[in-house]
């Protein structure tokens, strides 16, 4: 600060003045010498070099207080660094885990949902394929054991006599049925002429019901066939063999079974080389 300038001239009790030079030395003026009680005076007090000091001194503790609090700010901004990231490590991991416990949940509704879907399709094929088995194996099951439970309540309610005579009647009827769909088939067999060697016989029945596999398809095939052939078909259809008898003989024997109305005679000047003379019966 810059210094306040000192008055030359200084009143010392009333009438006297101390003069002060330049080199600041006192000097008397007046009529009366100093006396040692008024040779000084203090300095007239100024106001504000009073209030100077107590300035100065709120000053410095401001500035001790603010650096308090820099301080404590700067601790409180290095542990607020340190802990920062925890927080948000914390708070990522929280939102992360509630994600988490979210996308389980969801995860479990659809795998609940398709559960139960799959339950449903599920069920609905099993009891459409288990049906179509139960049913078939019922139907195996009731034909398999219907013909038995009748034939042992037929036992236990008709006599062992009348039951014989059911079972011959039976098979009479079996052997009327036979013999019609045989004569049925020697009718049409008997319709076919020479000119007709490539049309279709009707094959007969065997003696037992059943059909016979070696049957000639046309009258075509029964002419060409061969000696083994004619006895095999004989004994398919129970016709007796001569060993004696030529091919010839075995396949009038056959034709007459059959009803082909044909008679094979061998040609008397030339032996049987597969072309016999053929005549209508």
């Amino acid at each position: 600060m810059a210094s306040r300038p000192r008055p030359n001239n200084l009143k010392v009790n009333g009438n006297s003045h101390l003069k002060v030079n330049g080199s600041g030395n006192q000097v008397h003026s007046g009529d009366e010498s100093p006396s040692p009680r008024t040779l000084f005076s203090p300095f007239p007090q100024d106001p504000d070099s009073m209030a100077l000091p107590e300035l100065m001194t709120n000053m410095k503790a401001n500035i001790n207080t603010l650096t308090q609090t820099f301080s404590a700010l700067q601790r409180q901004g290095s542990q607020a660094s340190t802990l920062g990231p925890k927080y948000d490590l914390a708070r990522q991991l929280h939102t992360i885990r509630r994600s988490l416990v979210e996308m389980d949940e969801k995860q479990q509704r659809d795998i609940d949902e398709l559960t139960e879907m799959i339950k449903d399709e599920l069920y609905e094929r099993i009891v459409e394929q288990l049906g179509f088995y139960v049913q078939q194996r019922v139907k195996e099951r009731v034909e398999d054991l219907l013909p038995r439970r009748v034939e042992e309540m037929l036992r236990a309610q008709v006599p062992s006599g009348l039951a014989a005579e059911l079972l011959e009647h039976r098979r009479q009827l079996e052997a009327v049925k036979l013999s019609l769909y045989n004569s049925e088939a020697r009718r049409e067999n008997s319709l076919l002429k020479y000119e007709h060697l490539h049309q279709p016989l009707h094959p007969l029945l065997r003696p037992t019901g059943e059909p016979c596999l070696r049957f000639p398809a046309t009258l075509a095939k029964f002419f060409a066939m061969t000696p083994e052939e004619v006895h095999a078909l004989m004994k398919d259809y129970n016709i007796p063999i001569n060993e004696a008898d030529t091919r010839e003989r075995n396949l009038n024997k056959l034709m007459q079974h059959i009803g082909i109305a044909f008679q094979m005679v061998p040609s008397p000047t030339k032996p049987f080389r597969g072309q016999p003379l053929i005549t209508f019966a």
